[in-house]
């Protein structure tokens, strides 16, 4: 657990001896948004990608997936919500960029669109 004052740095380390590293995956989703609202909203998950740098330094697999920047000219409806669209990967193609294998998955919600 991190006190006040504490390095970030050594957050995720693995401890003295060994131990073991952990295959992470970091994804930012879709972004949803309205049909009359389109726009460009493929901001760098800036954050996301400080934590999987800092848990790649400790010693961690990580693999991190921005699910808009992926596919920034793609949209596609969401069932059941006719006047609304996807940014993003599909749901299916987000599905398939997320490894099966990983121990951990963070994700990114910044928005309420994400």
């Amino acid at each position: 657990m991190l006190k006040s004052g504490d390095s970030v740095d050594g957050a995720f380390r693995l401890p003295p001896g060994g131990g073991r590293a952990m295959k992470v995956c970091m994804v930012r989703p879709p972004t949803v948004t309205n049909v009359g609202a389109v726009g460009q909203d493929a901001v760098p998950p800036i954050g996301l990608a400080y934590l999987a740098a800092a848990l790649a330094a400790a010693g961690h697999e990580v693999r991190a997936v921005d699910m808009v920047g992926a596919a920034v000219d793609q949209y596609s409806s969401v069932d059941g919500l006719p006047d609304a669209l996807m940014h993003g990967l599909t749901a299916e193609q987000a599905l398939a960029s997320v490894p099966a294998d990983a121990a951990v998955l963070g994700i990114s919600c910044m928005f309420s669109v994400d």
